[in-house]
């Protein structure tokens, strides 16, 4: 209990206080020792939280850690009541995931319905696919619940902010007006490939551009997690904004993530 920090101190404090409301008393040294566990989980989440601000409000602050009272007894009690949700999902508990995962599909129908441009087969593949995909990165993501909003809240913004990128990908893949280079251009069965028809060195730039973003997957391996991330999705067209609200990182740091990601590209580019 030496290396105590003024957060955890507060933290314990809090939790103190919110266990003598509840008539709730640790006595011997096991339950003392089970107290300052809690009281580490709880110093954790907050200072994750200030570090990427979403400590916003405006109310009194403690004067050594610069953190409010009821920020941290907001944190302890989404602890308390989504902690063991969320501590059977990261333990893989199937019936947790397998609801989890039928409330993530309706989240993706939802926000896929008031976004992506398609109907039908299409569209139901669509959510299929999508809610895969939510469900591995939410699965990647877990840890980094802030414990300040409820988890459904939290889950919601998460897979509406991975709906937005991917429906902005998925509109033009399923738009009539996107023809592929291996296909006629007309619709034909027998005529000339568009590929075939460019005519001008401009036209061009889209092989260019395609072969730039190849060599840019080639060197993938090179890349951290994150860092792979970031540029798959910026070269599926998010902003940084964007990018920075899916990744849960500020704006600042997704430069710096970035600037990482292109100096070992670029290396890898460089020695061929």
């Amino acid at each position: 209990m030496s290396a105590r920090t003024p957060l955890f101190s507060q933290c314990l404090s809090r939790l103190e206080i919110q266990d003598a409301q509840q008539g709730i008393a640790e006595d011997d040294d096991s339950e003392q020792a089970q107290l300052a566990q809690r009281a580490l989980r709880v110093e954790k989440i907050v200072q994750r939280n200030a570090d990427q601000g979403r400590i916003k409000n405006k109310l009194p602050t403690n004067s050594h850690t610069g953190i409010p009272d009821a920020y941290i007894d907001r944190v302890i009690g989404y602890l308390l009541r989504e902690g063991p949700v969320v501590d059977a999902l990261l333990a893989k508990q199937s019936d947790t995931w397998a609801g989890k995962q039928a409330e993530i599909a309706r989240m993706v129908r939802r926000h896929a319905s008031a976004r992506c441009k398609v109907s039908g087969e299409q569209f139901e593949e669509l959510v299929k696919d999508l809610t895969q995909d939510c469900s591995i990165k939410i699965w990647e993501t877990l840890w980094r619940y802030p414990y300040d909003c409820e988890l459904s809240a939290w889950l919601s913004e998460f897979v509406k902010n991975v709906v937005r990128c991917a429906c902005r990908k998925a509109s033009f893949r399923h738009s009539r007006n996107n023809i592929s280079l291996d296909s006629p251009p007309d619709g034909s069965l027998d005529g000339p490939l568009l590929a075939e028809t460019l005519a001008d060195e401009g036209a061009l730039k889209p092989f260019e551009q395609a072969e730039r973003e190849m060599t840019v997957r080639a060197g993938f391996g090179l890349l951290s997690r994150l860092q792979r991330r970031l540029v798959e999705m910026q070269l599926g067209g998010s902003d940084s904004p964007e990018i920075a609200v899916y990744l849960n990182r500020t704006r600042n740091a997704i430069y710096t993530i970035r600037r990482r990601a292109v100096e070992k590209l670029q290396k890898f580019v460089i020695s061929g």
